[in-house]
């Protein structure tokens, strides 16, 4: 899913398919949450919560593709 246009991302999701599910789902909001989360550190100079981010980042990756 990480791969996916948004516009096609929605398509997929809106479709009478089995996937992308909402596991799949959940760990791209998670990803992106974790994203967010990365930027707002980025923007209070806090290199050690941004670390901790991007380490959080690759963790829930793979379940966006779940």
């Amino acid at each position: 899913m990480l791969d996916a246009r948004v516009a096609d991302l929605v398509d997929e999701v809106a479709a009478r398919t089995p996937a992308p599910g909402a596991g799949a789902v959940t760990g791209l909001v998670a990803v992106l949450s974790a994203a967010l989360a990365q930027m707002v550190a980025r923007f209070s100079d806090d290199a050690e919560t941004v670390a901790e981010c991007a380490r959080l980042r690759r963790r829930v990756e793979p379940l966006a593709d779940a």
